[in-house]
């Protein structure tokens, strides 16, 4: 940084960005960002295919009074060796990469450029936007922050498998990590991620436009990973299911990320936020069944909650065809 030093402030930047290092996130944090990240006590990552109940997951997040939470980002954040806690996992490392998330998270864009999930797509529905505006206003750094909600999927998942990355040396060397993964149903998870194109590698390393069956494969590769790893560290991983969404898991969810159970936060999300319900064909529900007995048999516990998606959905509470 010798040849930085000599220089004046654009040339600096420039020279920065070519680097890979983008000034705001390099910049001394502010006293709010500061006081923001001595606060948070974890940071909370869901893994695994995107189009899966990340951005809802954000939402519910978003609204409780001690989170913030900050919708992609990767390329900004991750992938600056200086905030890789990932590559290197001492604790300095974690307050800088924290730092750096409370101050994405307070504007930036939607999509993968990274910002506040307020601009994701959760808050387009009137529901979430009105509770978070009734009770917190335009404020993003709340006054008593505890935790860090990252959604970025499917970058990190992809990381972590790329790397090799040993996730209980890991959670040893920074007890503040959690790992969530939200289950959608799968066959609406499959097409949706066919829809959007986010194929990966080596996430989805089939072809440019792997089929349904090839993506449904993937999404059960995930969860009997992700749930090999819970099995191992249940303080660290939480697994949950579309259908989970009411009282009891939000308690549940408050304490695995250490968070106080909040009355009028469960208030809101539940009236806030929910999976609608779909009418499925025989033909999908029939694949569904096929793969559960074959790829979940040796995990009855695992199996008997995927069964619950071969429930019929009454007519009067479903939205739409699936």
């Amino acid at each position: 940084m010798a040849r930085a030093a000599a220089m004046g402030p654009s040339a600096t930047r420039r020279l920065l960005t070519r680097l890979g290092l983008e000034w705001e996130l390099a910049a001394t944090p502010s006293p709010s960002v500061r006081a923001a990240r001595d606060q948070i006590e974890t940071v909370v990552m869901p893994l695994g295919s995107y189009r899966n109940l990340t951005t809802l997951t954000a939402a519910l997040f978003a609204l409780h009074p001690g989170a913030i939470a900050l919708n992609h980002g990767w390329v900004r954040l991750a992938t600056k060796p200086s905030l890789d806690f990932f590559r290197a996992p001492d604790p300095q490392r974690l307050r800088r990469f924290i730092a750096a998330a409370v101050r994405l998270a307070q504007g930036g864009r939607r999509g993968a450029h990274g910002g506040s999930v307020l601009a994701s797509h959760a808050f387009e529905r009137p529901a979430p936007r009105q509770r978070y505006a009734a009770r917190y206003g335009a404020q993003i750094v709340k006054p008593q922050l505890r935790c860090l909600f990252w959604k970025d999927s499917m970058a990190v998942l992809n990381h972590i498998w790329a790397r090799r990355v040993d996730l209980a040396a890991l959670t040893d060397a920074l007890p503040q990590l959690r790992f969530l993964l939200p289950v959608r149903h799968p066959i609406d998870c499959a097409e949706s991620v066919r829809r959007a194109g986010h194929f990966w590698a080596p996430l989805l390393d089939a072809s440019d436009q792997p089929s349904r069956a090839a993506v449904l494969e993937r999404l059960f590769d995930i969860l009997l990973w992700f749930d090999q790893q819970r099995r191992q560290r249940p303080d660290k991983f939480l697994l949950f299911w579309e259908f989970d969404l009411h009282e009891d898991f939000l308690r549940a969810l408050c304490a695995f990320s250490r968070l106080p159970f909040d009355a009028q936060w469960s208030r809101d999300v539940l009236s806030a936020i929910a999976v609608e319900p779909r009418i499925r064909s025989r033909a999908d529900q029939e694949a569904l069944s096929e793969i559960i007995d074959r790829r979940l048999g040796a995990v009855p516990d695992l199996a008997a909650r995927a069964r619950i998606f071969l429930e019929p959905v009454p007519i009067a509470a479903a939205t739409r065809a699936g």
